[in-house]
């Protein structure tokens, strides 16, 4: 089948080409100020990335049952599928045996930290790097974001009593539970695209204590193993 593009989705490819380039340039700049020590030109340059990235963020144009979404591989067309209730902030993605061996997903455990029509991003809870560090996805590996079990100044609530702190600026609060290298990117509608397919299933995160208390070497089993267990107990009060 052949797509038209409307000239809203036109207009959109020329977004996303300045997106791409403001995002690189700024990526590039920022690592170089930040080197030597430039902090205000390097804060200066976040923000304008920022407001790059909400004029010029992704747009998904729908035609038929396909949708062109802007990602940061450049435009594809996807097929849509139904929003899916369930993929939502402070869930965990479970990897199925559909993720090969060998790939980063496979045996993978994502903590999702954010969800929306603009994509979906967590992080990686599985790849342990060095003791107390992870690697949080492929994205952006240079990106620092830290977990904490507790409420943390600046951090940000993603499952109760679990708080992230995204690349702070200045060194970050003691007590990290652990510190995650990069993170797990979606395009719109992605995610629930592999979701639907099968690739992973969606399950509720255990208490911030015992989730961040679990070994990422051992957590996919563990997790199945809890997993189990809550399912058995519910089955068991019914």
């Amino acid at each position: 089948a052949r797509y038209t593009l409307s000239p809203l989705a036109t207009l959109g490819l020329l977004a996303e080409q300045l997106w791409l380039q403001c995002a690189h340039l700024a990526s590039v700049a920022s690592a170089v100020f930040a080197v030597t020590a430039i902090l205000p030109l390097t804060i200066l340059l976040k923000a304008l990335l920022a407001v790059a990235s909400t004029v010029c963020l992704p747009h998904v144009a729908l035609m038929g049952d396909m949708a062109l979404s802007f990602t940061s591989e450049g435009p594809r067309l996807v097929r849509t599928v139904p929003p899916n209730p369930a993929i939502c902030r402070g869930r965990l993605l479970v990897a199925t045996p559909l993720i090969p061996r060998g790939t980063t997903f496979h045996r993978g455990v994502v903590l999702l930290t954010a969800h929306g029509v603009w994509g979906s991003k967590g992080l990686l809870l599985t790849q342990a790097t060095e003791p107390g560090a992870v690697s949080g996805g492929p994205v952006a590996p240079w990106v620092q974001t830290h977990v904490y079990p507790h409420r943390v100044a600046g951090g940000e609530e993603v499952l109760e009593g679990c708080y992230v702190l995204e690349a702070p600026d200045a060194p970050p609060p003691p007590g990290a539970a652990m510190v995650a290298h990069g993170y797990s990117g979606w395009a719109p509608q992605q995610l629930a695209g592999e979701v639907a397919s099968g690739a992973w299933r969606v399950v509720d995160a255990p208490p911030a204590g015992v989730l961040l208390g679990m070994r990422p070497a051992g957590l996919y089993d563990e997790l199945e193993g809890w997993v189990a267990r809550r399912e058995a107990e519910g089955a068991g009060a019914m």
